[in-house]
């Protein structure tokens, strides 16, 4: 007579999940599941070390087609070691643009950071006070495959801040990765602002994109 143990035994295996006519498509099913869910883990890590403000980690508004286009053009440069300037008046969502290209970068597995002009340089001169040296500091902003530089008018325009500047522009572009620096200037003020050889490399990996579109913060 068939044993009580030897009923729950075949009663467990007829109601398994994982059949043996169906048992590669369970175990592809079940790595799959697990490696969606270690990328899903690695991007969360990779848009927190991004240092996103909070208020642009919402999803981004598409109602403005010219600013939905730049960004699509945009999205497909990345990885190519573009150097672009974002220059426009305020509201045109300059930063919320160049903050979406992160977001894509991460997506896609590549780091990025966001930080203004004037807190690489505060930074660094935190650095001093602890004897951290200036590359340690700029280390990160170095390797990132998406750097973003905001602010960029407020920054003072010292011949220190100026080499410091040039000295990781020219090593992302070195190492073509992507940098995208925000400001409000008009284009010569900028130029001027950038120096000599940061305009040189931009115009070469990607130039200045005009946000002359409508602006976000006023009602259509």
């Amino acid at each position: 007579m068939e044993s009580e143990s030897q009923k729950q035994i075949e009663n467990i295996l007829k109601s398994s999940t994982c059949p043996d006519s169906n048992h590669d498509a369970w175990v592809k099913s079940q790595m799959d599941d697990r490696e969606n869910s270690q990328r899903n883990a690695h991007v969360a890590q990779l848009l927190q070390n991004a240092h996103i403000p909070k208020r642009y980690l919402a999803p981004a508004r598409r109602d403005n087609k010219a600013w939905t286009s730049k960004l699509d053009q945009l999205q497909a440069k990345i990885g190519t070691g573009m150097l672009i300037g974002l220059l426009g008046t305020r509201g045109e969502g300059k930063t919320m643009l160049a903050i979406e290209l992160i977001k894509a970068a991460c997506q896609s597995g590549k780091s990025g950071i966001y930080v203004t002009a004037m807190e690489v340089f505060m930074a660094i001169k935190a650095g001093y006070n602890t004897g951290t040296d200036e590359g340690h500091v700029l280390m990160p902003f170095k390797i990132a495959a998406v750097l973003v530089i905001d602010e960029a008018q407020e920054r003072g325009a010292t011949p220190w801040e100026d080499r410091l500047l040039t000295h990781l522009v020219d090593n992302r572009y070195a190492n073509m990765r992507d940098t995208i620096i925000v400001s409000n200037q008009k284009p010569a003020d900028f130029g001027a602002s950038m120096g000599s050889s940061i305009m040189s490399r931009m115009q070469e990996t990607g130039g200045i994109v005009a946000c002359d579109w409508p602006s976000f913060r006023v009602s259509q």
